[in-house]
């Protein structure tokens, strides 16, 4: 698949999406998410991340979402959990 523009309102505020890799010797899908600071916060991210994993599961559904983010990124975590 790949990532997508995430647009609010013709704005572009970041990128969302999944791609196919392989993690641990098995296939699955990498979920990415990146928004302008601007938006944080609002919900954005969880959206265009929960988009992203409808695709990836009605794609291909026997392969696992990753998401590998640093430790300390609470946020991010926060998204991938909620997606």
């Amino acid at each position: 698949m790949g990532y997508w523009v995430v647009e609010l309102i013709d704005e572009v505020i970041g990128m969302a999406g999944v791609e196919s890799q392989r993690f641990s010797n098995r296939s699955c899908w990498n979920l990415y998410y990146r928004l302008s600071p601007d938006v944080w916060g609002k919900g954005f991210a969880v959206e265009a991340a929960n988009e992203a994993v409808v695709m990836a599961s009605a794609t291909e559904p026997t392969w696992p979402v990753v998401t590998r983010t640093p430790p300390l990124n609470y946020a991010a975590a926060h998204v991938a959990m909620k997606a």
